[in-house]
């Protein structure tokens, strides 16, 4: 029920981690309410899913559902599943007799996304930090916290005390993904799904979350690592994590974990260098700052404006996918409403050596106009661009 870039960050790290396949899936379920187009009792009204109310109106506005599927391909994944699409993207009606059903709104929006995917190859999703958690404790689960049953409401699984390590990666995903980054599905269905699901960010979609057991190969492929948690690293993790920053990584180190490299203070080590941050043992104080610092010196693109960034590369091209998740409102049971004011003016300004050739908005297929180095769009509230920047 967490925020879906958080998610994406998990699913898409566990998988360069373990070379698997991976994937997201797209649920419709909202609040309490189901999109249901044509009035379809089956696992509707079957108890499958209790008390959930359902009709064309209900579950997720079409724009998260288009923005969502969208990104799950931008950012990399062997699949984008919308889940019971079967049941949601075709009506009950023929209108031009041509002897297939309809498609509904969900049909259309489904195979906008999809016809999109068999036109482009957008190369591979850049992801300059891996995130790399404590391999026994993972993430800071945080829903029973919510559920206030007594005692054991402030443990994970009902059973285990959080401690300083867990509430370290609490506060990192909260100041990357924003304050909603940690949520139940109670506190999360009470709101508006344009508050809930995804935020437009400052750091971009910059992240995979690894555990602290990858391999050499696997660090080496991101330019910057974070440790967080409550990590003790044996003898061999020490001497990966050596051998990362000797022959070139950058390893940000909580003050919690420098006794364990035996360093005080940010310094070179070989062709690498570990900056140290945080006012104390599992504190976040600088790192916003640093972050900002790093991901601006290995992102190919700056990007100015108040959205959502996906960034992958290919040969002689970069790709730069823009979401605007911001302007649209919904309820579960409710229309769709849409702020045209949240609309964003966003300019992508390519960082590297060459030159550009051309820039073009190949989602909406719109040739964008360029300065120099710079393309400037403007993404509509709930919109998305998707940039080809072109090099020479």
């Amino acid at each position: 029920q967490n925020n879906y870039q958080m998610h994406t960050a998990f699913a898409r790290g566990a998988g360069r981690q373990y070379g698997k396949a991976w994937g997201i899936d797209f649920s419709m379920w909202h609040d309490g309410y189901m999109y249901n187009p044509n009035g379809y009792e089956g696992w509707y009204k079957s108890g499958v899913l209790g008390n959930t109310k359902t009709d064309a109106n209900c579950g997720h506005s079409m724009s998260l559902l288009e923005r969502s599927l969208l990104m799950g391909y931008m950012s990399g994944a062997n699949s984008v599943v919308a889940e019971a699409g079967g049941a949601m993207s075709l009506s009950k009606d023929d209108t031009d007799g041509d002897g297939y059903y309809d498609l509904t709104d969900y049909g259309k929006t489904v195979d906008k996304v999809y016809q999109f995917t068999k036109r482009t190859d957008v190369g591979i999703t850049y992801t300059p930090v891996g995130i790399v958690l404590d391999y026994n404790h993972g993430s800071y689960a945080g829903i029973q916290k919510t559920l206030g049953i007594g005692d054991e409401a402030e443990k994970s699984f009902f059973t285990f005390d959080y401690i300083a390590g867990d509430q370290m990666t609490k506060n990192l995903a909260k100041m990357i993904w924003g304050n909603d980054a940690w949520m139940s599905g109670s506190q999360r269905e009470a709101k508006d799904e344009a508050d809930a699901m995804v935020n437009n960010e400052e750091y971009g979609d910059s992240f995979d979350i690894l555990l602290q057991n990858a391999d050499i190969d696997v660090l080496k492929s991101y330019p910057v690592l974070l440790l967080s948690g409550e990590i003790t690293l044996s003898s061999d993790e020490l001497k990966c994590y050596k051998k990362y920053v000797n022959e070139g990584g950058t390893l940000l180190l909580n003050k919690a974990y420098t006794g364990q490299f035996g360093v005080t203070s940010s310094r070179s080590y070989g062709a690498g260098k570990y900056i140290v941050y945080g006012s104390s043992d599992y504190d976040l104080t600088g790192l916003d700052t640093i972050l900002k610092e790093q991901i601006a010196k290995y992102q190919p693109v700056r990007i100015d404006g108040n959205v959502q960034y996906i960034t992958s590369v290919k040969d002689n091209a970069i790709y730069v996918a823009l979401i605007n998740n911001e302007g649209v409102t919904k309820k579960g049971n409710k229309v769709a409403t849409v702020d045209a004011s949240q609309a964003s003016g966003v300019t992508v300004t390519y960082t590297g050596k060459c030159s550009v050739a051309s820039a073009t908005d190949i989602y909406n297929n719109i040739e964008v106009a360029l300065s120099e180095k710079a393309a400037t769009v403007t993404v509509p509230a709930g919109g998305i661009a998707v940039l080809e920047i072109s090099l020479k």
